[in-house]
């Protein structure tokens, strides 16, 4: 079965004739397939907007305003948003190494207790490492106590000794 070539339209013109789907560009539909015949869009297609323009930005009057003046202020704040991110990242190294430096003083104490090289791999060793940093953070807790409790010492004496000097009574 072969299909025969388009027939020229009746009246002589030249060229293959054109079908009902290419004059509808292809969507599957004929044209004249559609309710209310050729030329009349379908209901779907009927309160459908046209796309914008192209060569021009496609938001309009406030809108536009509004969006160019959401890029003006996000560029403006660009530069304090990098400085902060730098900082930060640059916060997270300092802690980074710091860490590390705590981690290898804590294998060198381990390492001076057992008298002994250590892995740190060794589960006695990392059990030796969490009571060192057990003690080291009680040790700190007991040393900012003790500023406290000194702080609180010299102003309860510095309050006294206004006191006996004569001048005004010391209120909480």
């Amino acid at each position: 079965m072969s299909r025969e070539p388009p027939q020229p339209p009746p009246g002589g013109g030249a060229g293959p004739q054109i079908t009902g789907l290419q004059r509808d560009g292809g969507r599957g539909t004929a044209l004249s397939a559609r309710p209310g015949g050729p030329g009349v869009p379908h209901p779907r297609e009927r309160n459908r907007r046209s796309p914008p323009p192209r060569g021009s930005g496609h938001l309009r009057g406030p809108r536009r305003y509004r969006a160019e003046q959401l890029v003006a202020r996000s560029l403006a704040a660009m530069p304090a948003r990098i400085a902060a991110w730098r900082q930060e990242k640059e916060q997270m190294r300092e802690r980074s190494r710091q860490d590390a430096a705590r981690r290898q003083r804590l294998l060198a104490e381990a390492a001076e207790r057992l008298g002994a090289p250590v892995r740190p791999g060794d589960p006695r060793v990392q059990a030796l490492m969490q009571d060192l940093e057990r003690e080291r953070r009680r040790q700190e807790k007991r040393q900012r106590r003790q500023q406290h409790e000194e702080a609180a010492r010299s102003a309860l004496a510095a309050a006294e000794a206004g006191r006996r000097a004569g001048g005004a009574p010391w209120s909480p």
